[in-house]
């Protein structure tokens, strides 16, 4: 009786060296040991990723959003001080030298900044948005600087008549609806939505 429970005893230990001994309990074992290594390292890991990520993108949001917002704020602006001088001279009758000589003082004092701030936000568009969009944007301000800032400051310097103040403030409003189409289009190729803008 003890001979068989000796060799019971001696079996069940031959065959849990066996198991333990075996390449099927080795890789196993192995395999297990390295998930759990490869788990406490790479989880932290991918996770430290997935923020940076986040981060990332939300500061590319943030940057977009500020682009249309300063481009917009500078087209627009520019386009309302041009409009203003050539408005006091485009019909005889509400013609008003002081109040344009005022206006275009306005829009002296302002236009080499916004032009500065212009080249700048072209700068940055360049790293945001399509090629095509901001190739848009640096020939839209070659066009108003050629057809409209150059043209607006000449009639003003040699006294325009009031037909030629008429055809700059219709120049004008053209080239605002321009602006607005152009702004529309760099807010599509943004692809910004409501909720970006507002946590701008």
């Amino acid at each position: 009786m003890e001979e068989t429970s000796t060799a019971t005893t001696a079996k069940q230990k031959g065959a849990i060296r066996q198991a333990l001994g075996g390449a099927s309990f080795i890789e196993k074992s192995v395999l297990l040991a390295f998930t759990a290594v490869t788990s406490g390292v790479l989880i932290p890991y991918i996770g430290d990723k997935i923020q940076a990520t986040k981060t990332q993108n939300e500061v590319i949001v943030q940057a977009k959003a500020k682009l249309l917002d300063d481009v917009t704020n500078t087209i627009i602006t520019y386009e309302y001080l041009a409009g203003d001088v050539s408005y006091y001279k485009s019909d005889s009758a509400w013609m008003n030298d002081k109040m344009q000589a005022l206006a275009f003082e306005r829009y002296s004092n302002k236009v080499v900044d916004l032009m500065a701030q212009w080249g700048v936000e072209i700068a940055r568009a360049k790293t945001l948005v399509s090629p095509a969009i901001s190739d848009k944007l640096e020939k839209f301000m070659d066009k108003v600087l050629t057809e409209q800032e150059n043209k607006m400051v000449s009639l003003y310097t040699n006294n325009g008549t009031v037909e030629e103040w008429y055809e700059m403030n219709e120049l004008t409003g053209k080239m605002y609806e321009e602006a607005k189409k152009l702004i529309a289009e760099l807010a599509v190729d943004l692809k910004l939505t409501n909720a970006d803008l507002k946590t701008k």
